[in-house]
C-alpha cells in the first residue's frame, strides 16, 4: 500500500466501518487493529481507545506510514488475534460478541500461506471469534475470503470481494452491516473488535 491513493481508500474504508460502531470502553464497541505485510504487528490493543475520533486518528497515523512491503504475513496476523488483540490483558470482555476482520490482497498469497492461515481462521473461530474476510484481487479470486469466513460463508455477509483497493468504499457500508448484526446486536451493542489489514 505505497501510495498516497491506496492509503486513502483504505483510511475511508475503514473509518466508515468504524463509525457505524458506538466505541466505548465501557459499554460500547472496543477496536483494535493489526497490520501485515512481511511481518505482522499489534498495532494498538482493544483498550487503547476511547471513543471513534481517538480510534480514527490513531488508524490514520498508522496507515498514512505505510510503505511498499513484501506481501505475507497473513497467518501470523490471523494468530495475533487470539494470542495478542481479543485477550483479557488487551481488553477482551467475555460476555461480548468477538469479531475478526481480515482486509487482504488476496492474490498475492501463496497456496501454502493460504492454508496455513485457514486453519489459523479456523482455530479463530472455535474459540467464538467470528471471521469477516474482505479479499483484493484483480483476478476475482473470491474462493480465500470464503474458506477464511465463519459459516455459512455467504458472499456480502460472511465474505466480500473487490478487483482493486480504490473499490473497498463500494462495500464499506455492507462490511459494517455484517459486522453490527453479528449476535443479533446493533452498532450501539458492544463487541470485541479485531481488524487486520494489509500493509501491502
Amino acid at each position: 500500500m505505497g501510495t498516497f491513493e491506496e492509503r486513502a481508500n483504505m483510511i475511508n474504508f475503514l473509518t466508515t466501518f468504524i463509525n457505524s460502531f458506538n466505541v466505548d470502553r465501557a459499554s460500547g464497541t472496543r477496536i483494535g487493529l493489526i497490520t501485515f505485510a512481511g511481518t505482522a504487528r499489534l498495532e494498538f490493543p482493544l483498550l487503547q481507545y476511547a471513543d471513534n475520533i481517538g480510534i480514527i486518528t490513531g488508524l490514520r497515523d498508522v496507515v498514512t506510514q505505510f510503505t511498499t512491503e513484501q506481501a505475507g504475513g497473513i497467518v501470523s496476523a490471523i494468530r495475533l488475534v487470539g494470542t495478542q488483540c481479543i485477550t483479557s490483558g488487551s481488553g477482551d470482555r467475555i460476555n461480548v460478541p468477538n469479531l475478526a476482520v481480515i482486509v487482504a490482497q488476496t492474490d498475492m498469497v501463496s497456496a501454502g500461506t493460504r492454508n496455513q492461515a485457514i486453519q489459523e481462521s479456523r482455530l479463530l473461530q472455535s474459540v467464538q471469534t467470528r471471521v469477516l474476510a474482505v479479499g483484493i484481487s484483480p483476478f476475482s479470486d473470491k474462493e480465500f475470503a470464503r474458506q477464511l469466513s465463519s459459516p455459512p460463508q455467504a458472499e456480502n455477509q460472511d465474505f466480500f470481494s473487490v478487483q482493486q483497493m480504490a473499490s473497498l468504499l463500494s462495500i464499506s457500508g455492507s462490511v459494517a452491516s455484517s459486522s453490527c448484526r453479528i449476535q443479533g446486536g446493533g452498532g450501539g451493542v458492544g463487541k470485541n473488535v479485531a481488524t487486520q489489514i494489509t500493509r501491502k
